[in-house]
């Protein structure tokens, strides 16, 4: 206290490093379950988190834990952001180390909410546009619902393009052949056939023999 005294603006700049560590220590990231059906093992990896805080640069070590290696690349991760009340350059910054990481696995970040000003600074930066088309939703059952029908989507396409290759397929071996219709007439080379008696009637009658 003495120093802080003799020394100006020591205890501002006190104030400072007490509030970047009260706003650090505020700012926390939890799971969010989204229940049985995102959970399949046939089904798409979706994980989702709730963010609370202001993502700033005494923060942002705290989005390291998305990008665990312990954890499979998702499918898709869902950030939602209502409670975050600040981004700044270092906050965004680790948002790109994420969507980097995400996207090289071939997955995509659905964000849900965020609020006027991380949006614009997302905006600006060009962030939204890297994230790709329809990918901000005002509600996290929006954003769940957009995954139900992409994943029914794709269903359709391959149940599509399977059909599609079993109409052009030869018929196995021991199907049945095609029976030939009356009309039908046989194939070149072909031998055996029955005589047709009515051709026999049009033929004029052999001469008699002379004894």
């Amino acid at each position: 206290l003495a120093v802080a005294a003799r020394v100006p603006h020591v205890h501002l700049v006190l104030a400072s490093l007490f509030f970047i560590y009260r706003i650090s220590d505020l700012t926390r990231i939890e799971r969010i379950d989204l229940g049985p059906e995102f959970s399949q093992p046939d089904g798409p990896t979706v994980r989702a988190y709730r963010l609370f805080g202001s993502l700033f640069f005494g923060s942002v070590g705290k989005l390291d834990a998305l990008q665990a290696p312990r954890d499979p690349a998702p499918g898709v991760m869902i950030l939602e952001m209502h409670q975050v009340i600040n981004l700044d350059t270092s906050g965004l910054e680790a948002l790109e180390e994420l969507r980097h990481s995400v996207q090289a696995g071939k997955g995509r970040i659905l964000l849900v909410a965020p609020n006027a000003q991380p949006l614009s600074l997302m905006q600006r930066s060009g962030f939204l546009d890297q994230l790709g088309p329809d990918s901000v939703f005002e509600r996290l059952s929006d954003a769940l619902e957009s995954i139900r029908q992409a994943v029914g989507a794709d269903a359709g396409a391959d149940a599509g393009a399977d059909a599609g290759t079993g109409a052009g397929e030869a018929p196995a071996d021991g199907a049945p052949e095609a029976v030939a219709g009356p009309d039908a007439q046989p194939e070149p080379g072909q031998t055996g056939a029955a005589p047709d008696p009515a051709s026999r009637e049009d033929e004029p009658p052999e001469p008699p023999t002379a004894r």
